[in-house]
């Protein structure tokens, strides 16, 4: 049995903009409409409210629903005191999510596909402060389920393939990481630098080999005035085989199981839609078996002119320059909102063979609006790439 293809940035939180907020000792109350859009994903609407630095010890409890392109729903309890570090649940849900994907791994635009898929998410996470200043880490486990209600081509025409040996993609993850962070000053603004690495164990996936994935990020931030901030950031993603799936690593074994019986199809043309997304499926998951997937590359994370998650292999990096500027008192919203304006260029590459990394590279330059709200960075972003253009509704940075 053959269980689904790894897909990644299913769920994301939606990005806030608050219209009523009010306080009662040191907690804060958000009442808050928002939207996101991702580039080969679509737009969702709803609504979250949230209660920051609840009590003595200032956890955090924010909720969210939405509707639109998918419906979602999100909880998350963050900074509980536990064991001496901070406790933080996330749990995610999306129904009914459209993603534009392809298979091709690499940097090689494969046959474009629409994925019908819903999925949720549990993710248990505990961080320390270590005594070596500017140093935390992180431990964390994460329990995920992806399924898929659909194929269709990239005009939306329904691809008939026999999905019964294409079961849900059950995953359980375990990272542990650690991060030093000496940036100092206003929210948005900081200077300094911030260096993490993670390491991720994933099992559980059916018919498909345990992996390991070692993340590595960088980033450096560069004040030029008391206004503006230029950021160099890295990213880099290295998957390996733990375990394999033996009896799925050869093009032969995993036609076998998946048995699409395209042949029996009623039509010439429906005969040929399932046979190219059965090759493609074919040669994604015996690569996948063999190799494993890193990060994938494109959309919000990297790479922003490009669908999320658009670029997958075993291998992927992400390099940027990113410029940040805030804008005039006279142009903000409100006294706890910092409003700027971006400006970012960065580049990627993904493979199979690590010594063949950085010999093709793709690239998005763009622009667009940063609002921090809360801390947290809401973005509204254009992006320009060699395949054309993207607009993003995010939250959350790159680096």
């Amino acid at each position: 049995m053959i269980n689904r293809v790894r897909l990644s940035g299913l769920l994301a939180w939606l990005c806030f903009m608050p219209i009523a907020v009010s306080a009662s000792d040191n907690s804060q109350t958000l009442i808050i409409p928002g939207a996101i859009h991702l580039e080969g994903v679509g737009s969702v609407y709803g609504a979250g409210a949230g209660i920051k630095a609840i009590g003595e010890s200032d956890y955090n409890i924010f909720v969210a629903i939405a509707g639109g392109d998918a419906d979602v729903f999100g909880l998350g309890i963050t900074d509980v005191p536990l064991l001496n570090g901070r406790f933080s649940y996330i749990y995610g849900q999306a129904d009914e999510v459209l993603v534009e994907t392809q298979y091709q791994r690499g940097s090689v635009v494969g046959r474009l596909y629409e994925q019908q898929i819903s999925g949720d998410l549990h993710r248990f996470a505990l961080t320390h402060d270590l005594s070596k200043e500017n140093m935390s880490s992180t431990l964390a486990l994460s329990l995920s389920s992806v399924a898929l209600d659909g194929y269709a081509n990239e005009n939306g025409v329904e691809i008939a393939i026999n999905a019964t040996h294409l079961h849900d993609i059950e995953t359980l993850s375990v990272t542990a990481g650690l991060e030093w962070d000496n940036r100092v000053g206003t929210v948005g603004l900081k200077t300094g630098s911030k260096v993490g690495a993670s390491l991720t164990l994933e099992s559980g996936r059916t018919a498909q080999s345990d992996q390991g994935i070692l993340e590595l990020k960088a980033s450096r931030h560069l004040g030029i005035s008391d206004e503006a901030l230029v950021s160099f950031y890295v990213n880099l993603s290295h998957a390996f085989i733990v375990s394999q799936a033996t009896a799925f690593d050869s093009i032969e074994e995993v036609s076998n199981t998946l048995d699409a019986q395209c042949d029996g199809l009623s039509n010439t043309e429906q005969q040929n839609q399932c046979r190219l997304l059965e090759q493609d499926l074919v040669s994604y998951i015996t690569d996948s078996n063999n190799k494993g997937t890193a990060k994938p590359v494109g959309g919000s994370q990297g790479l922003r002119s490009y669908q999320e998650s658009f670029f997958r292999g075993a291998n992927s990096l992400v390099e940027g320059i990113e410029l940040q500027w805030q804008l005039p008192k006279v142009m903000q919203f409100g006294e706890t909102t910092k409003l700027q304006w971006v400006a970012f260029v960065e580049g990627a590459q993904i493979t199979d063979d690590v010594g063949k990394l950085l010999s093709d590279s793709r690239y998005s330059v763009g622009t667009g609006l940063r609002a921090y709200v809360g801390g947290i960075p809401l973005r509204a972003e254009f992006a320009h790439g060699e395949e054309g253009n993207a607009f993003l509704l995010n939250a959350g940075l790159v680096f």
